[in-house]
């Protein structure tokens, strides 16, 4: 995948993306409401411009693993530094 991300619309992912990031978001936010420390990172990618996706369903380059790492990684520090 050249400089592509992935996306709902490819083909064989768009049904299983389309049924379950609604769940997945709306469970989320029931989460957060119950007070559990949860961090929705489904638009991670959002922005970036450059490949993160290896194949055109869920496996990153290592790029891809570096901005996810590097985000779980500042939501860990600030849940403990306003502890």
């Amino acid at each position: 995948m050249n400089e592509q991300i992935w996306h709902p619309s490819i083909r064989a992912y768009k049904w299983p993306a389309t049924i379950g990031y609604p769940h997945l978001k709306d469970t989320g936010g029931k989460l957060k409401n119950d007070n559990v420390n949860y961090t929705d990172l489904t638009m991670i990618f959002k922005e970036e411009k450059r490949t993160v996706y290896g194949d055109a369903c869920c496996h990153f380059y290592k790029l891809g693993y570096d901005i996810v790492a590097a985000e779980i990684g500042g939501v860990i520090n600030e849940h403990f530094r306003t502890q």
